[in-house]
């Protein structure tokens, strides 16, 4: 008989990592790129012009070898992967909130911290759910937006079933083509 693991949440008791800064300059490239590819009307981006809610996602990037690799395709040693042997990450959802646009063109800082921590039991066993905030900032403001994501995390002891599909998330669209200033709005709209 196998001894009983202990519960997720003991791992994670004096868990607090710190917050991350990083910083990069929103090139035109990348949106241009996702603008042709996803064959949108109209001319390509151009600097000066807010960047598209989510895009943000552009930037950012790391390419890490392939032995530094989890067999999930992730960083074996993430900053906000909690101390856990034998994890298994999966992606629950985020959400995001702007204020105001990021510009193409301009440099721009993202502070990620841990937002929080939650062990919950389901079906297929304990999990834990780690929220991360992501906060962009252009370097004369203050914060412009932010983003957060829910990690849900398992335990060596719960992998015997397979997550299930996600639900379908939501598509975000930028209103309108004009500069980047601080009136311009960004709206979301429900996927169907």
């Amino acid at each position: 008989m196998r001894p009983t693991p202990p519960p997720l949440h003991t791992y994670v008791e004096s868990w607090t990592p710190g917050p991350v800064r990083d910083e990069d300059v929103l090139g035109v490239g990348p949106a241009a790129a996702l603008s042709a590819v996803l064959n949108l009307p109209g001319p390509a981006p151009k600097a000066g012009e807010a960047l598209a809610p989510m895009w943000q996602w552009l930037f950012f990037l790391s390419w890490p070898a392939g032995r530094l690799l989890g067999a999930d395709g992730h960083p074996l040693d993430g900053h906000f992967l909690p101390p856990l042997p034998h994890r298994q990450r999966m992606w629950a959802g985020g959400r995001c909130e702007i204020t105001q646009p990021l510009c193409l063109g301009e440099p721009v800082e993202r502070v990620s911290s841990l937002a929080s921590v939650t062990a919950k039991r389901g079906r297929t066993g304990e999990m834990l759910f780690v929220t991360e905030r992501r906060e962009f900032r252009r370097r004369a403001d203050v914060s412009r937006g932010g983003a957060g994501h829910r990690l849900p995390v398992r335990g060596a002891a719960d992998n015997t079933r397979p997550p299930s599909a996600s639900s379908p998330g939501r598509t975000w669209t930028s209103r309108g083509s004009s500069p980047c200033t601080p009136t311009r709005r960004c709206s979301s709209a429900s996927a169907r």
